[in-house]
């Protein structure tokens, strides 16, 4: 080739790739919604889309998870961190409160049942007295004279009550000298109806971002702001924490997971493939041409990209790694066959003109076999993967070019005139171990097939997982924390909606759901009307009769008690607790709970009397932190429950309501399961029984399992489309039945082991590593392909001796490394991918050089006549 031309080749396509890089750089864009992934074509797509422009504010992206010591300072806290969300406009439309909030504070004693709001009327009516003596003095002075009188009988309360609220208090005496934050006692719990019933410390705020899908960042943003929330509003200091999950965290972490295991495989398959192509080549020359060649096929196949798809998804974003690994391969058989020309004395240019003749039609055929590898996956609903055949499979024909155009101009100007010395000879070992396939071909097809038998009958335990919440980084908190969340609120993540034209619709289909044993409970708006208003209402009056005055703080308070006052009342409550312990007429459960609280109260006396007085102080503060700090939270929330007032359909918060009703008149009917779906079959039941009343539904567990199955098609159509389409392929290109099933054999052998070993290894299908065998029937062949067009050239008797053979040995390399190196990524999608396409790669070079050789040597000598 002409040097100037030389030149201008490689400054064309050097031009190029700096063009496509920067264009990519610019526009290209990644797109992190899991629900991308699948076409929105389907009609459980469709219908999820229709659903959400019907009720957005029934789709809460982020999920905001309050953990506290106690329910009061659960309740606070969300209260708190939904209000400061709420002022944060220009990043949430929207920060509400499932399951608090003003209306169900002022309204939630209408939604108990009538026995239980009589049972509750009852209690608080006894405790009235206490409680009207406690908030006059809310300080430990009140609260130890108040036991006192309770333990000797001067104020009446209910054994168990009052055992319980001495047990508690036992528990949350803070040790003296410590500074850390204090365990503050639950006033709800300690005087709760059910004592086997622990109340609930976590609350959730769900958010709805301003998402810009334009700004990479915008999801971060929304995240982020949620903890500086946090901060702003020091909830650590009130024993509260808050994590974050949804949908929006999810693809925040697991946008962060994928870029980090990309920066790892990244480098790592450029290093690894470099070195194995140094130890291939043995010359700057060719490995600098090859690295080259690579690095300008990768950023037109970015630019290729940026222009067709526009966007990387979470499972495209893979085909840079990809690529590396196989965009060696035409490469490499090229080199190396120029190499082993130069070793036999060629000139540059002779070997260059012989390599590129002598290897032109099977890299033809392997760039076309590889791409249907991708491109079977266009036509499938499986939109992540069809953009990535989309984007790997065209760069697979941009390798092609760049191999056979810009790798021999690279030739002919770099320096060194790439002078390669002969290979160093084969050693006697090597060259029997090289022609063990053809001595023991026999033997080596039997063991092949009885390998290949054993493993299909493992191949029927292969199975498919659904769940992509599986593929993400496990120790995320994203991931860890929604996990908990199905775990403790399973019966929510997992219920399907119904959608119903109109209010009498939606209460048949409410009440046709309530008749399945299978569902749990169905809602729609008419569930917050409470039954009997009237009758609850009236006891609620009776109720704010009795306890309104007792519940308003006095005009005149009286003073804070010192030290020494506090001392004193708790040396009398010990004195009480004692004479109750010791006493045969104390009720048993109070007598145990008095001795338990008596030692520790004693031990806390005797530290605190012998502290200088400012740690003293210091500890007796704390002490009335952990008794009495969520007693006036207890009190607000007793108060305005008394405030209740009859609730209307026009009297529901616009929140709530909107969130039942949309504007066109639809009603939304939600189906709760009454079993654990985690198993599939009890989900796709669930399913089957909110379908049978209406065929309209919606939710999680429908997208799960049609997703799933959308995904399980596209995988069954690649793969017989592959097979297929190769087969054809190997056909034209060989004429020969009997030699296209040889070139076949390595992937049947290949694949089924694969299979096999994913099986025992416990490793399932997923979303990420479904594309392996698709991808594996058109990479994998091309090694047969190689070595069944040396074999037609006459070369059988020596075949794993030639440039040829180690042209596939190192490009199945560099292959695996290139695959390979995803399997360190922290996404278990990718490593999933990454490991099954290594060890499918793995398995299609043993059969390749091991199992076709002796294939092809077994009817070496009829070759001519079958082929004829």
């Amino acid at each position: 080739m002409n040097r100037r031309l030389s030149v201008l080749i490689v400054l064309l396509f050097l031009s190029l790739a700096v063009a496509a890089g920067v264009h990519a750089a610019r526009t290209l864009r990644i797109d992190t919604r899991t629900e991308d992934l699948i076409s929105s074509e389907l009609d459980f797509q469709r219908n999820q889309i229709e659903y959400e422009e019907r009720f957005p504010r029934a789709k809460s992206s982020l999920v905001a998870v309050i953990d506290a010591a106690s329910p009061e300072r659960a309740e606070q806290a969300a209260d708190l961190l939904a209000a400061a969300l709420a002022g944060r406009t220009e990043l949430f439309a929207e920060a509400y409160r499932p399951d608090g909030g003003e209306f169900f504070d002022r309204n939630g004693l209408l939604f108990l049942s009538a026995d239980e709001l009589d049972r509750l009327s009852t209690r608080l009516a006894v405790a009235q007295p206490f409680l009207g003596r406690l908030v006059a003095d809310t300080t430990v002075r009140g609260l130890s004279e108040l036991l006192a009188e309770a333990l000797d009988r001067s104020i009446d309360a209910p054994e168990d009550t009052l055992a319980r609220l001495i047990r508690s208090l036992a528990e949350t005496i803070p040790e003296a000298g410590d500074a850390g934050p204090v365990r503050e006692l639950s006033w709800r719990g300690a005087v709760a109806d059910d004592p086997d019933e622990a109340p609930e410390t976590q609350r959730l705020v769900l958010l709805r971002p301003n998402l810009d899908t334009t700004v990479l960042s915008s999801k971060a943003d929304a995240v982020a702001a949620v903890d500086d929330a946090e901060t702003a509003l020091d909830l650590a200091s009130l024993g509260v924490s808050v994590r974050v999950t949804g949908s929006t965290a999810l693809e925040r972490d697991e946008l962060d997971s994928v870029l980090s295991g990309m920066r790892i495989a990244g480098p790592m398959s450029v290093v690894l493939v470099a070195g194995l192509l140094f130890f291939a080549m043995r010359s700057f020359a060719l490995v600098n041409a090859s690295l080259i060649t690579l690095a300008v096929g990768l950023m037109l196949t970015l630019g290729f990209a940026t222009l067709a798809v526009g966007r990387l998804n979470l499972i495209s974003i893979a085909f840079g790694v990809l690529y590396v690994g196989l965009g060696a391969d035409f490469a490499i058989h090229l080199a190396l066959n120029i190499r082993a020309r130069r070793a036999e004395g060629y000139s540059p240019p002779e070997a260059l003109r012989g390599a590129v003749r002598d290897v032109l039609g099977s890299l033809c055929i392997c760039a076309i076999t590889t791409m249907v590898g991708f491109y079977v996956f266009i036509p499938t609903s499986f939109d992540g993967v069809s953009e990535l055949g989309v984007i790997a499979g065209t760069g697979m024909v941009i390798s092609l070019v760049t191999t056979l155009i810009l790798f021999p101009a690279l030739m002919a100007i770099l320096p060194s005139r790439w002078k390669t010395p002969p290979g160093p000879a084969n050693g006697r070992r090597l060259v029997w171990l090289l022609h063990a396939p053809e001595r023991h071909r026999v033997s080596i097809l039997i063991s092949a097939a009885i390998i290949t038998i054993l493993a299909a009958a493992l191949i029927p335990n292969a199975h498919f997982d659904p769940d992509p919440l599986n593929l993400r980084d496990q120790r995320s908190e994203s991931v860890r924390t929604l996990r908990e969340l199905r775990a403790t609120h399973g019966s929510d993540h997992w219920s399907l909606t119904v959608l119903a034209p109109d209010e009498p619709a939606a209460a048949d289909v409410r009440d046709r759901l309530a008749e399945s044993s299978l569902i749990d409970k169905a809602v729609w708006l008419g569930s917050f009307i409470p039954d009997d208003q009237d009758a609850k209402l009236a006891l609620i009056d009776d109720l704010a009769f009795i306890l309104g005055p007792t519940l308003e703080p006095p005009d005149d308070p009286a003073p804070a008690p010192t030290l020494a006052e506090t001392l004193v009342s708790l040396q009398t409550l010990h004195e009480a607790l004692s004479e109750a312990a010791e006493s045969a007429d104390t009720p048993p459960m109070i007598r145990d709970a008095a001795d338990a609280m008596r030692e520790r109260l004693a031990g806390w006396i005797g530290q605190v009397r012998a502290m200088p007085p400012a740690a003293a102080d210091a500890a007796a503060e704390r002490l009335r932190e952990a008794w009495l700090g969520t007693f006036p939270l207890l009190i607000e929330r007793i108060r305005v429950s008394l405030t209740a007032d009859a609730i209307e359909r026009d009297s529901l918060p616009a929140p709530l309501r909107e969130r039942w009703l949309s504007g066109d008149g639809t009603h939304r009917v939600e189906a709760f399961p009454s079993e654990d779906l985690g198993d599939p079959r009890a989900m796709r039941e669930f399913i089957a029984a909110v379908r049978s009343v209406s065929g309209l539904v919606v939710g999680p567990p429908i997208s799960h399992t049609e997703s799933g199955d959308a995904v399980v098609s596209a995988f069954r159509q690649a793969l017989l489309s592959a097979f297929i389409a190769v087969a054809i392929i190997a056909f034209l290109a060989f004429r020969s039945v009997l030699t296209t099933i040889e070139t076949l054999a390595p992937f049947l052998i290949g694949g089924a082991a694969t299979v096999a070993a994913m099986v025992l290894i416990g490793q399932p299908f997923n979303f990420a590593n479904v594309i392996a065998l698709p991808l594996l029937m058109g990479v994998g062949i091309d090694s047969a392909i190689h070595l069944v067009h040396r074999s037609k050239a006459g070369t059988h008797d020596r075949l794993l001796e030639s440039a040829t053979a180690r042209g596939v040995l190192f490009s199945a390399m560099t292959t695996i490394a290139g695959f390979g190196s995803l399997a360190f990524s922290p996404h278990r999608g990718m490593a999933s991918m990454g490991l099954v396409l290594s060890i499918g790669m793995l398995a299609m070079l043993v059969s390749t050089l091991i199992v076709l050789p002796a294939l092809l040597t077994f009817r070496a000598p009829k070759r001519d006549n079958a082929d004829g």
